[in-house]
């Protein structure tokens, strides 16, 4: 299993919506071969959100048969359904944290997301971490000399045991 970060633009498709209603979309697959059944797709979405909104895995890869209606997600003229291969995407969960591109950046993922890109699979275990991790906020990150830090908290009761504990 590989994984990958494929980009959005809510200008021409609202990908997050489609999902949501939908469970399973077709997505451009162009000339891209790297892409395989079972692999999975972080759909990362452009301005104004700029971060990854949903965790999918590829159900089938050169579809040339368009026959999921997302006619009502598409915001331009464009007609996404006319030009084949498509990969058939499934949502696998709505990424509600949004990794942004800033994190994306800390992560090891270089450069702005312009086109389908591989994670390797230690970067990919990172994003799995922080999707996983319903306590963390990326609210919680500060700005200290130029370079992003987190900072985690942990709530914890106080043991009134906890010196007499250690004294015995």
């Amino acid at each position: 299993m590989k994984f990958f970060i494929f980009p959005s633009n809510p200008k021409y498709y609202r990908a997050r919506e489609s999902f949501e209603a939908l469970g399973k979309i077709h997505w451009k697959q162009g000339k891209t071969k790297m892409v395989n059944v079972g692999d999975v797709v972080y759909i990362y979405e452009a301005k104004p959100t700029q971060g990854l909104i949903v965790k999918a895995s590829v159900l089938e890869t050169n579809v040339t048969n368009y026959h999921i209606d997302d006619s009502d997600f598409s915001s331009s003229t464009m007609d996404f359904g006319k030009t084949p291969p498509w990969f058939t995407l499934e949502k696998i969960q709505d990424i509600s944290s949004i990794i942004n591109l800033g994190q994306l950046n800390d992560l090891g993922i270089n450069g702005n997301i312009q086109s389908i890109r591989k994670v390797p699979s230690n970067i990919a275990n990172k994003i799995e971490n922080l999707i996983g991790d319903f306590s963390f906020n990326p609210l919680e990150s500060v700005i200290y000399e130029g370079k992003k830090k987190f900072i985690y908290t942990v709530d914890c009761k106080f043991n009134p045991n906890f010196w007499t504990n250690l004294s015995a």
